[in-house]
C-alpha cells in the first residue's frame, strides 16, 4: 500500500496542477484514503459476514444438539438408576418369600402380613432417599390387581409413608400392570409419559412414568409385579429452566404430543382430547427425524416459513413409546454474522471520516498484533495451552476473538463434561495406551485397586477364576485381551489386594482403543464390583 501511494504521488507531482479553484490535493487524497479504508471495510465485512456464517451456524447448532443431549443423557440416566433399584425388588428376601408362600395359587390370598410390614419398612427408607420417586408398590395378580405394599408420599407435609391395609386399592386395570405382569423374569417395563394423581386423592395431575418389573413364584409363575413411580416434574422443571432465554425447549412423545411446551397450555393437551401436536408447529419434524438418528440438528421453518435452529435427542424407554428433547433457537439468534459485520461497518466508517489518515497507519499495526497473537493462541490450543486472546483490534477482531475464545471454552466444557461423566460412573473405567500404561482411572477405579494414572497400581494384586481358587494369569484379564485387539464382554474374575486381603468380585467388559484406519492405540475396561450381589 505505502509503494502504490508513492507512485500515485509521483504521477500527480509530474502532471500540471489543477486550477486555484478545484479540490486541493490533500483533500483528494484524504477522500481516497476514505473511500480506500470504507471499501476495504465493506469487503473485510462481507468476507467476515461469510466466514462467521459458515463457522458460526454449524457450530451454533452443535451446541443446541449438545445442549438437546445432555437433557436426554440427564434423564436417560434417572430412568437406568430407577430401572436398578426396580430390579432390586425382584430380589429382596421378603419378596421372595412372597413368592414362595403363593408358589402353590398365586391368585389365593395368604397371610403375610409380617413379610409385607418388613418390605414396606425398606420401601419407606428408598423413598425418603429418592425425591423423584412418588411411590414404591408391590401389586399382586390376585383380586382383581389388589396392591400388597405401597409406600407414597401422603404422610404430613408430604413424608413418605407406609400406606395401611384399608387404603390399598385394585390397579390390575392399568396397562403398566398388564404389559408388565407378562415379562420374562429379567426384564424392565417403562410405560409412556402420563399424567397422573396421587393414588387416591384430587391433587394436581403429574407427568409419571411407572417403572415396573414382574415377580415370580419359584415355580416359575408371576404373582404379582414391583413398581416404582417416577415424577418427572422436577427432571422438566430443570430441563426447562436449563433451555431458558433466546432458546425454546420441548419434549414430545413419540406421536409427537407436547409433553413440556414453554406454552405450558399446550403441554399434554391430547389427555384433553384436542391433542397438540409438534409436527403443526414444524411440518418437517418427521422428515427430519425419519433417518433415526438419536441426536442431531438442523434448520427447519415452522408453520408460518420461520427458520429456526432445532438440535434434538432422543430418549429411549424400554417397553414404551420414547421421547424427543429439541431445542430450537430462532435463526437470527443463530446468524451472528451480520451483527457483527453492522457493527464493524458503522465503526469502521465513522473511523474512516473522522480520522482515516491518523488511523490509517494505526489500523495497519493494530490489525497484525492480533492477529499474529490469534495465530499463536490457535497453534497454543492444538497443544493445549490457553493463551491469552487480543482485547483490541477493531470490532472484527474483537468478533473474531469472541469467537475463537467461545470454541476453545467449548473445547473446555466438553472435555470437563466427558470427565466428569467418567469421573461419576460408579463402575470402575480404566483406559490405557497401547503400551498398557494406564492414562485415565475413575474415582472408583482408584478406591478399588488404588490406581495412580501414569504411575500403575500402588500395591499388588492377585486374580483368580471365579472359583475363587485357580489363579488367572494377567495375559488373561479382559484390559490385557483388548490391548490385543480383542473385545471382551462380562468376564467374571476375583481380585485379592496384598493388605489387606479383602477380595472382591468383578464382572469386567473391555474394548481395544482404535483410530479411523484401525491402529490400535490403547483399550478402555469397565470394572463392576458384584460382591455385594454374590
Amino acid at each position: 500500500m505505502t509503494l502504490s501511494l508513492g507512485r500515485e504521488a509521483q504521477d500527480i507531482e509530474n502532471t500540471a496542477k489543477p486550477p486555484a479553484t478545484g479540490i486541493r490535493l490533500s483533500t483528494r487524497l484524504a477522500l481516497a484514503m476514505v473511500s480506500l479504508v470504507v471499501v476495504t471495510t465493506a469487503v473485510l465485512s462481507l468476507i467476515t459476514y461469510r466466514s462467521v456464517t459458515e463457522a458460526g451456524i454449524p457450530r451454533a447448532l452443535d451446541r443446541l444438539a449438545t445442549k438437546a443431549m445432555l437433557s436426554a443423557t440427564k434423564l436417560e440416566t434417572a430412568l437406568n438408576v430407577a430401572r436398578q433399584d426396580v430390579s432390586v425388588i425382584q430380589g429382596m428376601t421378603g419378596v421372595v418369600q412372597l413368592g414362595v408362600m403363593r408358589a402353590a395359587n398365586p391368585f389365593e390370598q395368604v397371610p403375610d402380613a409380617p413379610l409385607r410390614e418388613g418390605i414396606a419398612a425398606r420401601f419407606l427408607g428408598a423413598l425418603s432417599a429418592k425425591p423423584e420417586y412418588s411411590q414404591f408398590r408391590i401389586i399382586g395378580v390376585a383380586d382383581g390387581g389388589r396392591e400388597l405394599v405401597r409406600v407414597d408420599r401422603r404422610g404430613p407435609g408430604g413424608t413418605p409413608r407406609i400406606v395401611p391395609e384399608t387404603e390399598l386399592i385394585q390397579a390390575g386395570e392399568h396397562d403398566y400392570f398388564k404389559n408388565a405382569v407378562g415379562l420374562s423374569k429379567s426384564d424392565v417395563y417403562v410405560s409412556p409419559v402420563e399424567l397422573q394423581r396421587d393414588t387416591g386423592t384430587e391433587s394436581t395431575p403429574a407427568p409419571m412414568l411407572h417403572v415396573a418389573i414382574p415377580l415370580w413364584t419359584p415355580n416359575g409363575q408371576p404373582f404379582g409385579i414391583g413398581v416404582i413411580d417416577f415424577d418427572l416434574r422436577a427432571m422438566f422443571d430443570r430441563i426447562r429452566a436449563e433451555g431458558a432465554g433466546e432458546n425454546q425447549v420441548f419434549i414430545v412423545n413419540g406421536a409427537g404430543n407436547y409433553l413440556l411446551h414453554p406454552d405450558r397450555s399446550r403441554e399434554f393437551a391430547f389427555k384433553a382430547g384436542t391433542p397438540v401436536r409438534i409436527q403443526d408447529e414444524f411440518p418437517g419434524y418427521d422428515e427430519a427425524l425419519a433417518g433415526g438418528a438419536a441426536n442431531d440438528s438442523g434448520i427447519w421453518k415452522d408453520r408460518n416459513g420461520v427458520p429456526f435452529g432445532v438440535g434434538w435427542a432422543a430418549v429411549r424407554l424400554v417397553g414404551g413409546a420414547g421421547l424427543t428433547i429439541l431445542v430450537a433457537a430462532s435463526y437470527s439468534n443463530l446468524n451472528v454474522g451480520w451483527a457483527a459485520v453492522n457493527s464493524s461497518a458503522l465503526t469502521g466508517g465513522a473511523l474512516a471520516v473522522l480520522l482515516a489518515i491518523v488511523l490509517a497507519i494505526a489500523i495497519a499495526r493494530s490489525l497484525s498484533r492480533p492477529l499474529v497473537q490469534i495465530t499463536r493462541a490457535a497453534e497454543g490450543l492444538s497443544r493445549g495451552e490457553l493463551m491469552a486472546m487480543p482485547s483490541d483490534g477493531g470490532r472484527e477482531i474483537s468478533a473474531l476473538s469472541a469467537t475463537f475464545a467461545e470454541m476453545a471454552t467449548q473445547i473446555r466444557t466438553k472435555q470437563a463434561l466427558l470427565e466428569n461423566t467418567i469421573e461419576s460412573i460408579g463402575d470402575s473405567v480404566l483406559v490405557t495406551d497401547e503400551r498398557g500404561k494406564i492414562v485415565v482411572a475413575n474415582a472408583a477405579a482408584k478406591r478399588l485397586l488404588e490406581i495412580v494414572p501414569g504411575d500403575g497400581m500402588t500395591r499388588t494384586l492377585r486374580y483368580f477364576y471365579p472359583d475363587g481358587v485357580t489363579p488367572m494369569p494377567a495375559s488373561n484379564l479382559a484390559l490385557v485381551r483388548a490391548l490385543g485387539g480383542e473385545s471382551v464382554d462380562d468376564q467374571e474374575f476375583i481380585v485379592v489386594p496384598e493388605a489387606p486381603c479383602v477380595a472382591a468380585n468383578i464382572v469386567a467388559n473391555a474394548r481395544p482403543l482404535r483410530d479411523e484406519s484401525g491402529t490400535l492405540h490403547g483399550a478402555v475396561t469397565v470394572l463392576r464390583n458384584v460382591t455385594e450381589q454374590k
